[in-house]
């Protein structure tokens, strides 16, 4: 949680030089029926959030866009969003941290706003991660992640298995990139 709360700040901080060099970040967004759509995203940053949808610059137009209708968005050529189920059972723009064979690793990220208890108003970002495998998408829990990760990683090596339980939970999120690499490294050799 303290790793979630310094970075939220950092991008705060590092937002306005990252803003101020991407007044327009080009954008491709892929329907479900496979056409392109090429635009761009007006003050494109760091900490800019399209989870449920977002505007669309093209041709001096404004386009809305919504996870239901896409499949696939690409942000300056290198960002990617994939349009999947969350675990509340809707559509929802996740970034594709890790992309591989047989397992994926995305990131779901929400805005919350509100007034907290001594603090007064802030703004927080909650982070859900989920593994793809074929077509299942399934939510990572930590606590059960390192209990028993052969839910999430079937027959992977026995080290890797030790290594995601010896685990402190505030680092599960920051090791599930390099987790799943290596378990598909390990699984198609």
């Amino acid at each position: 949680m303290k790793k979630r709360i310094i970075a939220f700040v950092c991008s705060l901080l590092v937002g306005p030089l990252v803003l101020k060099a991407q007044e327009q970040a080009r954008c491709v967004a892929t329907t479900q029926s496979g056409s392109e759509i090429v635009g761009y995203i007006k003050n494109y940053h760091g900490t800019y959030l399209i989870t449920g949808g977002f505007t669309l610059q093209r041709d001096g137009k404004e386009m809305k866009l919504y996870p239901k209708n896409l499949d696939k968005v690409v942000i300056n050529d290198t960002i990617i969003y994939k349009s999947l189920l969350s675990d509340k059972g809707e559509k929802s723009l996740m970034y594709a941290m890790e992309e591989g064979t047989p397992l994926s690793l995305y990131r779901h990220s929400i805005r919350y706003t509100g007034n907290l208890p001594g603090s007064g108003f802030s703004v927080w970002i909650d982070n859900k991660y989920f593994i793809k495998k074929g077509s299942e998408v399934v939510l990572v829990k930590d606590r059960k992640l390192l209990k028993d990760p052969e839910e999430f990683f079937p027959n992977a090596p026995t080290v890797l298995l030790q290594h995601i339980k010896d685990t402190k939970r505030d680092d599960v999120d920051e090791n599930l990139p390099r987790w799943i690499r290596e378990y598909n490294k390990a699984i198609l050799k």
